[in-house]
Parts: C-alpha cells; structure tokens; sequence
C-alpha cells in the first residue's frame, strides 16, 4: 500500500508542476522543452506504476487487464530510459551544449538510449527485459540490467558535464543540478534497500521542483512586457557558448525608424504589430533563439549551420521586411538594418556580440540594409575598443605623452602639449583618433578628460619639470567637459591637490567646438576662465571658425592645422591663405602655433609667415614625461652655453 501512496503523491505532484510550469512559462528554449518532458517522464512513470500496481493487487489480472498490465509496464522501462537520457541532454543545455550541431557525437549520445529502447519494444517476443510465467508471475529477464547501465552512462555523463562545465554556469545553478541528482541518488539506494518503499520517482520530482524555483526562474531573463528573452538572457547564453566551444551565428534585426512609427501611430498599435513581427522571427528557423535588446532590436542566436546557411536566414528575413508589413489594411515599410556574426570566426566575445546587437545601425538609410562583413567588424572593433578604455580608466592605463613646442621669439622650447596615449594589454597601441570618437560616443570621455588633467597637474608639480621654466602645458578639452557643471570645480580641486597655479596650464578647445551654442561655450570658457585658466583655440582652418569667435573667446593662441601648411609645400593659393591666416590672427594679438612641422622648409615658411611657435616632427615626436624632461633639459641647456 505504502508503494501505491507514494506513486499516487508524485503523479499528482509532478502533474501539479508541469501545470504551473506551462501556465508560468513562454517554451522558446531547447532547455525548457526538455524540462517539461522530464516532469511528462516522471509522470508517465508514476502513472504506469499506480495501473500495474492497481491490477496485479486486484488479482484478476487476466485477459484485457493483462495485456494493459503488460502494456504499462513496458512504458514504464521506455520512459524510464528516456528519462535518464533527458536528465543528462538538460544538464548539456543548461551548460550551453548543443548537441545537435554536432551530429557525430548527438550519435553517440543517443545509442545507449537506442539500445535500450530497442530492447522494451521487442520485450514482447524476446522477453529479454522482462516477462511474465503462466501463473502471471512478474520476472526479470536476462538483459534487465542493460537498463541500470544505460541509466548509469547517462548519469556518468550528467557528471562529467557538471564538473566539467562549472565555471560556465552560475554558483546557484550547480548547487541545483547537483542537489538534483544527489537526491535522486538518495531515492534509488532507499528503494535498492526497501524494495517496498519506491521513493525513486519522487525524490526526482521534489528535485525537479528545485529546478523549476531556479534554473527555469527566468525572471531577470525575460523582458517583463513582450515576455520575450532580454539583453541578460542574450549575454548569459552567448557566454555558455563560447565557454563551451560552440559553433553558431548571431542576426541582429533593428528597425530604425521604429520611434517614427511609435510617434505615428500610438505605442499600443505598434506593440501589436511589433508582436506579429516578434512571431514571425521566432519561428523563422528550427534552433533558433529569439531575444529582444531594446525596443525595435532583435536579436538571433541560430545554432545550426554555417555561414552560408545563416546567410539564407539573412536573406529570408531581408526579403521579409522588404514585402512590407500589413496592419488592417495598410502596408508599413520599416527602414531594417541586418547584422550578421559568425562565432568564433567573427568574435569569441560575448560582449562584442553585445556591441553588435545595441549597435542601432545607419539611422540615415532607407529601405531593408544588411551589413557587410567589414562592418560587422568595425562594430565588434569599436565594442573592443570601448571596453580598452574602460579597462584603461580602472586600471589606469593612459598615459600621457608630451610634445615639446618651440618659441621662434626666444629661440628655445618654452611649452609643449599633453598627449593621451592607450597601450591595452589586449589590443596593443590604440591610436587616439581612434579611441576619442568612441570615448565622446560612450560617454567615457569626461573621466579621461579628468584622467588626462590630474596626470598633467601631477606632472608639472615636479622638481625637474619645474627647472625646465616652462610656461604652461597645453590640455585638449572635450565639449563634454567644457560644458559639464562641475568641470571648474573639479579642475579647481585637483589644482589645489597638486599645488599648481592654474597659469600653468593652457586649456585648448577645438575650431568646432564654437559652431553650435556659441553663448554656452562661451559662458563655459569664461567660468574656467575665472579660475586662472586660459585657453588656445585648436586645428584652426578645418572648420568654421569666424574671428567674431576668435574675438568673443579671447584665445591666448590659435593653433594653424597642419593640412594648411601641408598643402601649401605643393599649392602656391595654400600658401598665400597660410600666410593670410597668420597675418590677421596675430594682427588681432593673438599667438600662432602652427602643429605639423615636419621639415626644414616648412619650418623656414612658417617663421618667414610669422608663426610664433613651432609644435612637429621636426624637433619632437610626442613622448613619455621622463624622456621629455631628459630632451628638454639637453636642448635649453646647450643653448644657454
């Protein structure tokens, strides 16, 4: 009786999970579908025990009745292998292994569970598993024990697995799964020792409870809106991947416009529309994942083929978007932008996947748009590049480099200009020009400019700086930073820190910086102005700068660019503007210092052009603080002999 208590306690049980489990939970995930055929598993076995238990009490397990005993019991052996082989393939799928991109090993996978299921169905005529005597006697036959060794290869398996592939999931996830199968454990060994006592099943349905309260709690997982999984979800399961070794494509679907569309025709109708969209990715292709990034972006992580099949799902969904979208009628045209990355021929990242997907793409194409390769590319680059330079600010990596710059007046270096320059461990020497646009984009930029300013200050706060006689050190500033509230204040603090005097350091800002808002810059500039800064007006001549902004901004000096002065070695009208660019700069009181020096002609031009300083290749590349003073001191000292 005890047996029969126990079947019936975890048949209603595990149908009381797989209940809630259905009514709490969008199956889009391989891994859930497996979870719920596990619960359908322990249920099929709790049930075929309660029957073949229910008829061979009765006693007149005869005719119908026998057969419908024989018939339970033999779905009992064939769900109880298949639960084993289960139990083992969720463990792969919760560590991110995908069996069926790898047909070779999915092979051998199945062929214990082949084996056995092979020996249940032909039970009937070889009786090789179990069978029954005339007198309706249960008996186990020879081969009964191929059932606990398959069961034990897939445990072995679920083991190795969990041990292997430990650091991929998270802590709490392990403790489960390993809770799991220990109480399972526990469960077979009490009914080895109390035959009467089946436990078995049930110590598996409590642990699958376990589960299902953690592994399958996808709360964080899941946008709470769509019910879709969300950016989380896309970053965690590309990261059991790669950890894992898998080969897969990610598709990155974003609709530009979708904001246009919102504003157009109210959220709730394109909530509506954006849902038959969302069914039409999920169920574009078998093995796929469908995650939902940000309002319009989608993205894919397609876990079967190669390049050229993920390709055809590309073409599949541009071909989509191209036929337009009806709603009640009326065509919508979505401008698209459609990414595709190959992992790990592409990346091996998970956040440069996440570059990928957040990337909103050319928001001024129209129509259907599928990047190339090489864009793909430059994105997962700019990711890097991004996380270099915050590795950079937490790890204080930057380092700044000084180029000296040359007064013709007193014919010795008197100044010189704060370069930033970033050596990652991982990317090696990352250019400025390449890592101050991503900065500016990021949002990054205003802690570099604070990085770049604290260094300086502690630069010049030193004994062999302050013997050079330098008259200031030239800073480039960021529009962020200029404008930000707080940059006085900060500048103000580190200045006190150091001990500097504010003249002695000259803040430069570049032409552009002017174009738009020219009453808050220069609001901007005079409040730091107020703290003792002044300021140098940089790359003069690539821009739009008129002299009202020269005059209303009060530069200390104007830095020429150096494509005027390249130019004019080859361009007799380059020249001539040059020429007339300095002329009436210094015509206003204001210094010049043409950058970009490279050669004895050039330096011979711009001296004849009145150029009052002189910053190039000609006298110094940009260089580290120590060499710097070691160059500075050589030079103004054997001028001084």
């Amino acid at each position: 009786m005890t047996d029969v208590v126990m079947m019936f306690c975890t048949l209603i049980f595990t149908m009381a999970l797989i209940t809630t489990f259905v009514c709490r939970k969008e199956l889009q995930k391989g891994q859930s579908y497996t979870f719920l055929s596990i619960l359908v598993c322990i249920c099929v076995c709790a049930g075929c025990s309660l029957v073949s238990n229910y008829i061979e009490d009765s006693y007149i397990a005869t005719g119908t009745l026998f057969i419908i005993q024989y018939a339970t019991q033999l779905i009992l052996f064939l769900a109880h292998n298949l639960l084993a082989a289960l139990l083992a393939f969720y463990v792969m799928l919760v560590n991110g292994v995908a069996l069926y991109s790898k047909k070779k090993w999915a092979a051998l996978f199945l062929a214990p569970l082949t084996v056995a299921e092979l020996l249940a169905i032909t039970n009937p005529f070889t009786r090789f598993i179990f069978y029954y005597s005339d007198s309706k006697d249960y008996y186990r036959g020879p081969l009964a024990f191929v059932n606990y060794v398959v069961a034990g290869i897939y445990l072995i398996i679920a083991i190795y697995e969990m041990i292997k592939y430990r650091k991929v999931v998270t802590r709490e996830t392990n403790i489960v799964l390993w809770f799991f199968f220990s109480f399972s454990f526990v469960g077979i060994l009490i009914q080895l020792l109390i035959p009467d006592l089946k436990v078995e099943l049930f110590a598996e349905a409590v642990s699958a409870l376990g589960i299902m309260l953690t592994i399958e709690e996808e709360r964080d997982l899941v946008d709470s809106s769509s019910k879709m999984y969300n950016r989380n979800a896309f970053v965690y399961d590309n990261r059991r991947l790669i950890e894992t070794k898998q080969s897969y494509s990610v598709i990155v679907v974003t609709i530009t416009n979708i904001r246009l569309f919102v504003n157009i025709m109210n959220y709730a109708t394109m909530s509506d529309i954006v849902l038959n969209i969302t069914m039409w990715l999920r169920h574009i292709e078998r093995h796929v994942y469908l995650y939902r990034i940000a309002t319009g972006n989608f993205a894919l992580i397609y876990l079967d083929g190669d390049r050229m099949q993920a390709e055809k799902v590309v073409k599949r969904i541009r071909d989509r978007f191209e036929d337009g979208w009806d709603y009640k009628g009326t065509r919508l045209d979505f401008n698209v932008s459609i990414r595709l990355a190959m992992v790990p021929e592409d990346t091996a990242s998970p956040m440069s996947l996440l570059d990928i997907a957040e990337d909103k793409g050319d928001t001024s194409l129209s129509g259907v748009t599928v990047s190339s390769a090489e864009e793909v590319k430059s994105i997962i680059m700019m990711g890097a590049i991004e996380n270099a330079i915050r590795r950079a600010i937490k790890n204080d990596l930057f380092e700044v480099y000084y180029q000296p710059i040359w007064s013709v007046e007193r014919s010795r270096f008197c100044t010189a200009e704060a370069l930033l320059r970033l050596n990652d461990p991982l990317l090696g020497q990352i250019p400025p020009d390449q890592f101050i646009p991503i900065a500016e984009r990021s949002g990054l930029i205003g802690d570099i400019g604070q990085i770049v300013f604290e260094k300086v200050c502690q630069f010049v706060a030193r004994k062999d700086v302050r013997v050079l006689a330098l008259d200031y050190i030239e800073i480039n500033m960021s529009l962020y930073q200029l404008i930000v509230g707080n940059t006085p204040e900060r500048f103000r603090q580190t200045l006190m820190k150091y001990h500097v005097q504010p003249s002695q350091i000259n803040l430069e800002i570049t032409e552009t910086v002017g174009i738009d808002g020219r009453d808050t810059i220069v609001r901007a500039v005079e409040e730091l102005r107020s703290v003792g800064f002044d300021f140098s007006l940089d790359d003069f001549g690539t821009g739009y700068a008129n002299m009202s902004n020269l005059v209303a901004l009060r530069f200390r000096n104007v830095k020429s660019d150096k494509g005027l002065l390249w130019d004019s070695s080859a361009d007799e009208m380059s020249k001539s503007v040059l020429c007339s660019y300095i002329t009436i700069i210094r015509g206003l009181g204001i210094n010049v210092i043409q950058e970009g020096v490279e050669t004895r002609e050039q330096l011979d031009l711009v001296v004849a052009a009145g150029a009052n300083y002189i910053q190039g290749f000609y006298f110094s590349r940009p260089v580290p603080g120590d060499s710097f003073i070691s160059f500075i001191a050589k030079f103004n000292n054997s001028l001084n002999q």
